[in-house]
């Protein structure tokens, strides 16, 4: 598969990336999330604090009997639904 050089909008590293379809702006996932600050707000927004305890307050995935925390946030008029786990991972 043929590649392009992209140079990240948010740190400015030039990263040799695939040709595949999409618009790629970032080097890495970390830096998109990073841009996009939205995602943290977000998730911040969907817990509540119960002592030393974080509640999740928001929408969670129908796998399993208690699923996983989802956050859904329209980009580009297409919504995104993000795992809260992978958010809080990328975003800290």
């Amino acid at each position: 598969m043929s590649t392009r050089l992209i140079v990240c909008k948010n740190c400015g590293r030039t990263r040799e990336r695939r040709l595949d379809g999409k618009d790629y702006q970032y080097c890495s996932r970390k830096c998109s999330y990073t841009q996009r600050k939205g995602w943290a707000d977000d998730l911040l927004s969907s817990m509540a604090r119960v002592g030393a305890c974080w509640i999740w307050t928001k929408a969670r995935s129908s796998k399993g009997r208690y699923g996983y925390g989802r956050i859904c946030r329209t980009v580009n008029g297409k919504k995104e639904w993000r795992s809260a786990h992978r958010v809080s991972y990328d975003v800290a």
